[in-house]
C-alpha cells in the first residue's frame, strides 16, 4: 500500500472515490438486508448521501419512525438539498406534532461491538516500534498517553465515534425556522411548535444539539417564566464546551464510554473530578453568551434581525 501523502493529488482523489464508492454499496446493502430495522435505516438515509438509492431509504426511515421528531428533521435538510422547500415545511410540521425524539446515538456503536468484540489486533500492530512511534506522536503533540491498552475494538469504536460526529446535521434549517427576529414576532401556533422541537433537541447527546436548542430557547423564553432555567442550562452548556476542549480532558475517556451519547460521557467524567456542574458565579469569556446568560438577549448591537 502507498502512504497517502506519496499520492499525486489525481491518485488520492481517486482512492477517495473509490473508497466512498465501496463504503456507499456497503451502506445501500446493509438496508436491503435489513429493510425493517430502524437502526440500520438511520445510519444509511444519515449517511449515504444523494441519488435516488439513498432517496429511498431515507423516505423508508421516514415511514418506519413517523412519530419520531429527529427523522424529521433530518427531512428538513435533505428536501433543502433536494430543493424542495415545501417537503422542508411540512417536515417541520411533522417534527413539531412528534411524540419522541431517537438520534439512533448507541446503534453504531451496538454494530461495532458485535463486529470486532473478538478480532485480535492485527501482528503489525504488535511491532515493538509501535508504541515507540506512539510515544514519540504523544511527546510531539502534547496528547497524554491512553487509559488502559487499546485494541481493535477500541480502534473501531474511535472511529464510530468520529463517523457520528460527522453525520450530525448543521440544523441549520431548524435554525432559520426558529430564530426569533425583532422586526417579525413568531405566531404563537409556530412559537409553541419551535419550542417543542427545540426542547426535543435539548434532551439530545451531542454538543451540537444542545448548542443550537439551548441557544434558540434562551431567546424563545427570554420573557416567558421558565427563562432563567433555560439560561442556566446555556450556562452549563457553554462551560461544558469550554472544559471539552482541554486535550488532557480525553485522556480520561475511553471510546466505549461515548456509547450513551458524548454529552453524558463529558458530563460524567466532570463529575468524577469535581468540575461538573459549573462554578455558580461561572460566566464564559465572550459578550454574547454573557448576555444571553444574563438577559435573555444578545447585546444590544447585535440583535439578530
Amino acid at each position: 500500500l502507498i502512504a497517502p501523502e506519496r499520492m499525486s493529488a489525481d491518485e488520492q482523489q481517486r482512492v477517495t472515490k473509490e473508497r466512498d464508492s465501496e463504503a456507499r454499496a456497503a451502506l445501500l446493502r446493509a438496508a436491503a438486508l435489513a429493510p425493517d430495522d430502524p437502526d440500520v435505516l438511520w445510519l444509511v438515509a444519515s449517511q449515504c448521501g444523494g441519488g435516488g438509492e439513498c432517496l429511498a431509504v431515507q423516505q423508508a426511515l421516514l415511514a418506519a419512525e413517523p412519530a419520531n421528531a429527529a427523522v424529521w428533521l433530518r427531512e428538513m435538510g435533505w428536501a433543502r438539498m433536494r430543493g424542495d422547500p415545501a417537503a422542508s415545511q411540512t417536515a417541520f410540521q411533522h417534527a413539531a406534532a412528534a411524540s419522541g425524539y431517537d438520534t439512533h446515538r448507541s446503534a453504531t456503536d451496538a454494530m461495532m461491538r458485535h463486529g470486532y468484540a473478538e478480532v485480535p489486533m492485527p501482528a503489525v500492530c504488535l511491532h515493538p516500534d509501535v508504541p515507540k512511534a506512539a510515544a514519540l506522536w504523544r511527546s510531539q503533540t502534547g496528547m497524554p498517553a491512553p487509559v488502559g491498552e487499546l485494541g481493535v475494538l477500541d480502534h473501531a469504536l474511535g472511529l464510530a465515534n468520529m463517523n457520528k460526529m460527522m453525520a450530525v446535521p448543521a440544523y441549520i434549517d431548524i435554525r432559520q425556522q426558529c430564530g426569533p427576529t425583532t422586526d417579525h414576532p413568531m405566531l404563537p401556533e409556530k412559537y409553541a411548535a419551535c419550542r417543542r422541537v427545540m426542547t426535543w433537541m435539548a434532551d439530545g447527546e451531542t454538543l451540537i444539539e444542545l448548542a443550537v436548542s439551548l441557544d434558540a430557547m434562551v431567546r424563545l423564553t427570554a420573557d416567558a417564566p421558565d427563562a432563567a432555567q433555560w439560561r442556566e442550562r446555556y450556562r452549563q452548556n457553554r462551560w461544558l464546551v469550554q472544559q471539552q476542549s482541554d486535550i488532557a480532558f480525553h485522556a480520561l475517556l475511553r471510546p466505549e464510554d461515548y456509547a450513551d451519547g458524548e454529552v453524558p460521557a463529558l458530563q460524567a467524567m466532570l463529575e468524577a473530578v469535581d468540575r461538573w456542574p459549573p462554578p455558580a458565579d461561572w460566566l464564559p469569556e465572550d459578550e454574547d453568551s454573557r448576555s444571553l446568560i444574563l438577559t435573555g438577549r444578545p447585546p444590544a448591537e447585535k440583535k439578530r434581525n
